[in-house]
């Protein structure tokens, strides 16, 4: 069996399937949009894909800007072709189509987002599902299990990096007693503020990093003094090494999910301590309550227990890399 993962362009940058970037079976092929030089042509892409606008009305014939994926494949090899759920609407389905009526291909589905979440990326993603004859739906999210029937996916799309070349790439004299990056969306920014505001009042170093963009750029930024507000993306390893010098990684989930965000697999993967607005964390492995705690506003978190000074070890066994993903996903 070979294997060709079509991921999302924001994948590769998080470096979520590094795990399987040297695998002589796998071929990693990434989704995304045309690169464009002429400034004119710069601007008509950004205004076409503009998250706001299409947040409101979803602009037709956005499809033109994407990078044509074609597979090279072999009559005589068997094939599971696993899909991102992001990578989805960066694709031709017409040409997909094709593909699956192969005889020689195992085509699979795989959510790392939940159904019911807020983002752009799922909505777009969520109308293309049953366009397609799946062999199968794989989602880590076990409402959507449950309310959808897909099949469970656990934590198996994480690829751990190496925490001493991360600090080297990164260094900084700041150490932190909380850290929480994230994008202001979800219907989860009132928490997010509130949990700083408690845990700043208390003494506690609580470095925020909040992602705006749209409209929001434009509103009253609290603690703007305080809270470091940006719109361009940061790369992933300078959140990873801000994770390795705090005590506590802070996870705020958007409504509507139940399976983990990325903050879960980082507190495992490096041993940091996590505080979640998440209550299926108690149902997740390397679990433990003395390193996770569950919180649902602001006023129930202890702000002694973030500020306190303790050795975590889960005992990470090495089981959320995708290499685990590959035999899951090509069982019929």
């Amino acid at each position: 069996m070979k294997y060709i993962l079509v991921i999302p362009v924001n994948h590769k940058n998080l470096g979520l399937f590094r795990d399987l970037e040297n695998r002589s079976d796998v071929q990693i092929m990434v989704a995304q949009q045309k690169p464009v030089k002429n400034s004119v042509l710069k601007f008509v892409k950004r205004v076409h894909n503009n998250y706001s606008i299409n947040r409101i009305v979803k602009l037709p014939l956005r499809h033109l800007w994407n990078q044509k994926i074609r597979f090279d494949l072999d009559a005589n090899e068997n094939y599971c072709m696993i899909y991102l759920d992001g990578a989805l609407p960066r694709l031709d389905l017409n040409y997909l189509k094709r593909v699956f009526a192969l005889p020689n291909t195992r085509n699979v589905l795989v959510l790392i987002n939940s159904m019911n979440a807020s983002s752009l990326m799922m909505q777009e993603a969520k109308p293309l599902f049953g366009q397609l004859a799946w062999d199968g739906i794989y989602t880590f999210d076990p409402g959507d299990v449950k309310q959808y029937g897909y099949l469970p996916l656990g934590l198996t799309y994480y690829s751990r990096r190496d925490p001493e070349e991360l600090l080297r790439q990164y260094p900084d004299e700041r150490r932190s007693d909380l850290y929480f990056t994230g994008g202001l969306k979800g219907g989860r920014d009132d928490l997010i503020l509130s949990v700083f505001k408690r845990l700043d009042d208390a003494g506690a170093d609580a470095e925020f990093h909040l992602m705006v963009w749209g409209e929001k750029r434009m509103q009253k930024k609290l603690y703007k003094e305080k809270i470091d507000y940006f719109s361009d993306m940061k790369p992933y390893e300078e959140l990873l090494a801000g994770i390795l010098r705090t005590k506590v990684i802070l996870e705020i989930v958007q409504e509507g999910q139940s399976g983990p965000s990325l903050r879960y697999h980082e507190a495992v993967c490096y041993n940091r301590k996590l505080l979640s607005n998440n209550p299926e964390i108690v149902n997740f492995p390397y679990y433990d309550p003395r390193y996770m705690r569950y919180f649902s506003s602001a006023e129930e978190i202890d702000p002694a227990w973030v500020m306190e000074d303790c050795k975590v070890d889960y005992g990470y066994r090495g089981d959320f890399s995708p290499v685990k993903m590959l035999d899951l996903v090509a069982k019929d």
